[in-house]
């Protein structure tokens, strides 16, 4: 067929508007199927969609489904404090002291109170991990708040004697980021 305005064809002339034959064919009846998919193709919503697609309650979480307690500033500073004490209490141990450095560490000193201290150290993080085990906040926080009273103990009974050395400076420190860090800690009894 020719176009108002353009002169007839030549019957063995391909008309100038014709398509050119390299496009491939639609499939569909007559037509090989390409594989995998079944004659006709897909049709309506995919299984288990309900007819008119996803209603507003299938986005979303479950209605069971319990969002975790958001993580709050104190809570952060208290966990970068107990493990501020996890690393001096150690290291405050561990330095020497006096006018003798080679072996006047606690740990050489006093070996029994620097485990003491160190194994104090380890348990205050209660708070901390407690969550992580599975414990509930009130509990943890009575295990972590033991460990600060031991902690606070040796700092007495062993530390304030000696209270003028670069080592007890130290260990100072380490117990009150323990206690500070106890008293952000969520689940706080007092």
């Amino acid at each position: 067929m020719s176009q108002p305005g353009m002169p007839p064809a030549a019957p063995n002339q391909p008309a100038v508007n014709q398509a050119p034959m390299s496009q491939a064919p639609m499939p569909g009846p007559g037509y090989p199927q390409q594989s995998g998919f079944a004659p006709g193709g897909p049709v309506g919503p995919p299984p288990g969609m309900p007819p008119n697609g996803p209603g507003p309650a299938q986005y979303g979480p479950p209605a069971d489904w319990q969002a975790p307690a958001p993580t709050s500033k104190p809570a952060m500073l208290a966990g970068l404090l107990q493990v501020l004490a996890l690393v001096l209490v150690p290291l405050g141990a561990a330095l020497p002291f006096g006018e003798n450095f080679s072996s006047s560490a606690m740990w050489s000193t006093a070996t029994t109170w620097a485990a003491f201290a160190t194994a104090a150290a380890i348990v205050q993080l209660a708070p901390l991990l407690g969550r992580a085990v599975g414990w509930q906040p009130r509990a943890s926080w009575t295990v972590g708040a033991v460990a600060v009273g031991a902690l606070i103990g040796f700092w007495v009974l062993i530390v304030l004697p000696g209270i003028s050395s670069g080592q007890n400076f130290v260990l100072t420190m380490g117990v009150f980021a323990a206690a500070i860090g106890l008293w952000l800690s969520p689940g706080r009894r007092l």
